[in-house]
Parts: C-alpha cells; structure tokens; sequence
C-alpha cells in the first residue's frame, strides 16, 4: 500500500473520505464514526465538538496498530479531528453567550464581594486616589478587561482571587511602599496586595513625576496577579504619555521554550501605547499563544484549546484545557516561536534588573514569596498637536490601505475598538459570559466557593 503524507496543517476529511479510508484500511469504526458525526453540520455545534472530543479520546486509548500505514492514517485522522474541534471552539467561544449588567450594578456586586471577604471596618493601607476601596479598584480593573471582550481578565478570576487569599497567598493588607527612587525611577514593594491596586499606586506617582520630570520609569515587585497590563497604559495615555512595560508573571501558569518540556517561564506580557489626542493606540499581550485565563474559559465552557496551545511533557499537543490545571501540567507554548520566546525571557531579565526581584525559573537567584508579579513601566511626556497630527494622518492611512478581496479591513489601530467598547460599556451595559456570572452572583448571594481550576 502507498504511504500516506501527514501535513501538520492537514485539510479536514469529509465524511465520505473518512468512509472510504475505514474500508481501505481497516480503520476503527468507532473512531471512523465519531469523525463523520463531527462534521456533520446539521448535528450543531456543541455536538460536533462533543463528537470530536470523543473520537480524539478514543484515538488516545489506542494500543496498538496492525501496520505502519494504518497508523498513519489513525494519525491523519487524529490531525483532521483536531482541526474540527479546533474551528468549533473557536467559534463557540466567539458565540459564547453573554449577560448584560449595568455597569454600576456590576462593579457594586464584584465590589461586595471583595469587601465581605476583607471585612468590615478594613481600612486600606495604600490609598489610591479616585476609588473608595482597593476592592473598587479590582472590581473596575476586571470590569474594563470583560468590557474589551478579553475575558480571560475579567470577573472570572474574581475566585480565583478569593482562594488565593485565604490561602494566605494573596495580602489586601499589605502595604505599597517606595524602597528606592531617584531622579527619573521609583522602585516599590507591593505588600502582597492585589496586583491591580499595587500597580494602580505606583502608576499614580509615576504620572506625577514624568509629567513634571518629561519622563518616568516606575518598577514594581511583590505584586498578586496584575491583571491586563493594558488597564494602566489607558490611564497613562490620557495623561499623554507615552508607555512601553513587561511583567515576570512569576504567579502565571507554566510556559515553555519552543522545544522545551520543562516549566521556565511565565506568560510575561508586553504592552506599549502612543498618545494621539484621544482615546490612545496601544498594545498588551501575553507572549505565550493565550494567556491561562483564556484556556480557563475554555475549560469552563466546556469547549477544547486549540491544537498547538498545550504541550504535554511527552512533547505532543493536547486540545485538553483540564491538562493545564493537572499534576504533571500541559504547559503553554510561546507565541511567534522563538520571538515571542526572546520577548518572554526579556521580561525576566529586564524585570529582575529594573526591580531586584528575580525570575520564574529555578537556581539560587532571589524570588518573589507566594509566586507574584513584578513589572515595569516606562512613562515619557508627549507634547503638542503636531504629533497628534502624525498620527491622525497615520491612522487614516492604515483605514485606507488595500486589502484582500472578500476580507475586511481592520480599520483602527491596535487598542481603539476595545477602548471605544469600553466607554459604551461604562455608559451602559458591560457583557459578561453568561455562565461565569451565573457563578458570581451565586457566590455574591451564598459566599460558598465553587470548584475552580487554579
């Protein structure tokens, strides 16, 4: 029999292929079955990929082949079903359904719950101007990321948050403080606090000082979880400062090397934003594929990762989101190859210089307790009309710039749709998933933790 040539990126079978490969070649006809249903479109969606699923495990429990070439028609099958479950979840997790909350009806619930579990009479210790509560700040940093559709950052870690912190990992209490500053850099220690408000207290002063100083580099360590490192280049942006920052997600879930199998690295993000006179252009993204918390919403919602996200110890890739969050872990691969690879290890190195505070890997450099965040940002004062001018004229130039025949040109510049869909989101209603809401108000009514993957 001839040789079957696997291409990674393999076209999906259709049902008629399949058939005739299980007859040609003795294929398992469950296995077999399972692929048809999966692309049978009139099954639905969440069928298919209940189909998919289910032939991708079966292919797992496989022994033994009766031939070379058998199994490689197994393993173009197993490439077909993972491009089918792949498609679906994707569009599924587009299609997710939403609930819509008043904003201010969603930052009083998140903001109760947080303030119940610090108890009353809690009195901050850091203060930072224009909320009431560290809770507050929490509350409307999630808020902003689930406004923006990035619901990996949003309310869904509101758990999360509460477990951390009764697991004494997570300290509201601590305090931020300045451990060294001089004429155009401030270090801080966050206290263990929430990452949201650490980073919240050091941006305020930061903008004080490259306001009046030109320019500013703030670096913060011994931070709980950050959050979207976007949420503080939007506030430096209205304050007209040009911003570029990284983050050692020490406390992130496992990353690796291109070819690696051992956990080094976290998803250290990057982001970057250029003032332009209004909401701001910016950028801000984990340098793995997907941060963790996407795949936790996956996980959630009962859809499977995308093929190439996770990679099992033994080197292969598993479309499992539950493998993320079990002894031993899938882990997440970097995005861009070895790009994103250098922009993750920058983050560590360039983060354990501004700070002190070492990386997510092994050895005798000093770390940071509990597995927290460190970062940095860089802020520069960015004067006059003629550089909105510049990019005014640049953005009109990408809204007009020649694209595929029957594609859509993207239009804006990076950071501007979310930012616009925030503001509409404050004026109104902020879109949640729905099951995860469900699950925050449920908490918000009866304060029983349900079962979350960490």
């Amino acid at each position: 029999m001839a040789t079957f040539h696997i291409d990674r990126d393999a076209l999906q079978f259709k049902p008629e292929t399949v058939q005739s490969l299980q007859q040609a070649f003795k294929l398992p006809k469950n296995i077999c079955q399972a692929h048809i249903r999966a692309t049978e479109i009139g099954n639905g969606m969440r069928e298919q990929l209940r189909h998919a699923t289910e032939g991708l495990t079966l292919i797992h429990e496989l022994d033994d082949f009766e031939d070379e070439t058998q199994e490689q028609m197994i393993t173009a099958l197993r490439k077909s079903l993972e491009a089918v479950a792949t498609e679906l979840s994707i569009k599924l997790y587009e299609k997710m359904p939403k609930t819509p909350i008043a904003w201010a009806d969603a930052c009083r619930i998140v903001t109760e719950i947080f303030d119940r579990e610090l108890g009353s009479g809690f009195i901050t210790p850091n203060g930072v101007d224009g909320f009431e509560s560290d809770s507050a700040v929490v509350a409307d940093a999630l808020l902003s990321s689930d406004a923006q559709g990035h619901f990996s950052h949003g309310v869904e870690r509101i758990i999360r948050y509460i477990l951390l912190m009764r697991a004494g990992k997570l300290n509201p209490k601590g305090e931020c403080r300045w451990t060294e500053e001089f004429d155009h850099m401030g270090r801080f220690d966050g206290g263990c606090t929430f990452g949201q408000v650490g980073m919240e207290w050091g941006l305020q002063k930061g903008i004080e000082r490259a306001k009046e100083r030109g320019s500013y580099l703030i670096a913060g360590s011994n931070m709980g979880h950050v959050g979207r490192l976007a949420y503080s280049i939007q506030k430096a942006l209205r304050e007209q400062l040009l911003v570029i920052g990284m983050l050692n997600t020490n406390g992130g879930r496992a990353a690796v090397e291109m070819n690696g199998i051992e956990a080094l690295l976290g998803t250290n993000p990057f982001g970057m934003g250029v003032p332009d006179g209004h909401e701001g252009v910016l950028l801000d993204f984990a340098t793995t594929k997907q941060p963790e918390g996407a795949i936790n919403v996956m996980l959630q919602q009962g859809l499977v990762a995308p093929y190439g996200l996770l990679r099992e110890p033994d080197g292969s890739f598993t479309t499992n989101p539950h493998r993320l969050y079990e002894v031993p872990i899938a882990l997440l691969t970097a995005m861009g190859d070895h790009k994103g690879l250098a922009l993750a290890q920058m983050a560590d190195l360039t983060t354990a210089a501004l700070t002190g505070q070492g990386r997510t890997g092994k050895g005798k450099q000093k770390t940071s307790p509990n597995g927290v965040n460190n970062g940095w940002l860089f802020l520069h004062r960015v004067e006059g009309k003629a550089h909105h001018q510049i990019i005014d004229a640049y953005a009109e130039m990408v809204a007009k710039a020649k694209v595929l025949k029957g594609t859509k040109r993207r239009g804006v510049l990076p950071g501007v749709r979310g930012q616009r869909a925030e503001v509409r989101a404050r004026a109104g209603n902020v879109l949640i998933p729905k099951e995860v809401w469900k699950t925050v108000t449920e908490f918000h009514k009866t304060n029983k933790l349900p079962e979350v993957k960490m």
